[in-house]
């Protein structure tokens, strides 16, 4: 055998070892074991709760940079993530839940009254 076939075989045996997944199982698990490790001695609780929530308010405001990167301002008026375009900006205030629900049951009364006839 040659030493270029030696080297191939050797190469061979590498990659086929590599991209197995059961070479990579235990160390994935000692890098769990030593991570789980380092979170219980030197991580607060507290910084568990407290690292989402910081993560969640920074990827809101990086969300509404983009989207007044992205949709600029319409009508004066600048979009943001909570309000993204397609829906409209105005918002009516004057909508009265009594009006709808006398009118809700006087549609209830038809339909009762269709049902008995």
């Amino acid at each position: 055998m040659s030493f270029k076939e030696s080297l191939l075989e050797i190469f061979w045996i590498v990659k086929t070892c590599l991209t197995t997944f059961w070479f990579w199982l235990p160390i994935l698990i000692g890098l769990y074991v030593i991570v789980e490790v380092y979170m219980f001695v030197l991580i607060n609780p507290l910084s568990i709760l407290v690292l989402p929530a910081i993560i969640s308010v920074y990827a809101v405001l990086i969300e509404d940079k983009r989207a007044k990167a992205r949709y600029p301002e319409i009508g004066g008026k600048p979009r943001n993530a909570i309000r993204p375009p397609g829906i409209g900006s105005e918002f009516s205030s004057n909508w009265n839940a009594t009006e709808r629900v006398e009118e809700y049951l006087r549609v209830l009364e038809k339909k009762e009254e269709e049902d008995k006839s």
